[in-house]
């Protein structure tokens, strides 16, 4: 392992770490020049909310009915950064639906709908600017 991916790799180490234990036992891998996620727990996690009526999108609209943002585009931006996946790893250091940088921002990205509360509540306050999908 080289030493800038030793580095990278200790820093989502310690910030898994300082998120909390849940998120501490998901921490991603770099392997091979690439990151690799750890297969998803489904104990106690309930039905795949991908796969359950309205999924990520209807959890888009119902927090921007609550901070007053427009679901259309945040589904967009989604979409945009991440193709819906809330597994996804950017080539910066985002993660999740809405690719956030979690150094920056201080949100547990991985967790689909923290990025959807934060995402909504970033849009509605003006600050949409901060992603390049719009």
């Amino acid at each position: 392992m080289r030493r800038r991916d030793a580095v990278v790799y200790g820093c989502v180490l310690a910030a898994a770490l300082w998120l909390n234990s849940t998120f501490a036992q998901s921490v991603p891998t770099f392997e091979d020049g690439q990151w690799i996620l750890p297969a998803p727990e489904s104990v106690g996690m309930g039905p795949d909310p991908v796969n359950a009526q309205g999924g990520y999108e209807a959890a888009i609209y119902d927090a921007c009915a609550r901070y007053g943002c427009d679901g259309a585009q945040l589904v967009r931006v989604a979409n945009c950064e991440s193709g819906m996946n809330p597994n996804a790893v950017g080539a910066q250091g985002e993660v999740g639906l809405f690719q956030i940088k979690m150094e920056i921002w201080g949100v547990n990205a991985w967790d689909p709908y923290a990025s959807i509360e934060f995402a909504a509540q970033m849009f509605a306050s003006g600050q949409g600017y901060n992603w390049v999908c719009q």
